[in-house]
């Protein structure tokens, strides 16, 4: 449903991003009208994640992204929207929190991906004091989150 109204003519092969993806075509809401330019965005993001040694996990609507940087560690969580974190105003929020960063803690997680829209929202609101970490922005999509400190 979320293609109805999409070209898919303007499909791309996704070999463009990895070999492994060859025969599959690739558009998606987010860039319907330059699929080329979310690979070459997605293409960066993996650069960079493969070129991180220290533990790390991924957080992204692109579930792709563990396999084609070969990362070991995963989120406390697979999805990150509304129906599967809990708001503030949920009294279930405080465990999810507490959950999430021990999590983190226990993989000895020192950097947090961010890939794709909206979804830096979530680490905002998990780690409360804002001056333990440090944001730096990669491209328009991905930003890299260093919680060493946190």
């Amino acid at each position: 449903m979320e293609l109805s109204k999409i070209d898919l003519k303007l499909a791309i092969d996704a070999n463009y991003l990895d070999e492994s993806l060859k025969g599959l075509s690739w558009i998606t809401p987010l860039y319907p009208q330059s699929p080329k330019k979310e690979l070459d965005l997605l293409k960066n993001a993996v650069k960079n994640i493969i070129e991180e040694k220290e533990k790390k996990i991924i957080i992204s609507d692109y579930q792709i992204l563990p396999f084609l940087t070969d990362t070991k560690n995963f989120a406390p969580n697979k999805w990150f929207d509304q129906q599967s974190v809990p708001s503030k105003k949920n009294m279930y929020y405080n465990d999810y929190r507490e959950f999430f960063i021990n999590k983190l803690r226990e993989q000895k997680i020192n950097f947090v991906f961010i890939v794709g829209a909206k979804k830096i929202k979530y680490i905002n609101e998990i780690f409360i004091n804002k001056d333990c970490f440090e944001k730096k922005i990669l491209n328009q999509i991905t930003q890299k989150i260093n919680i060493k400190n946190c």
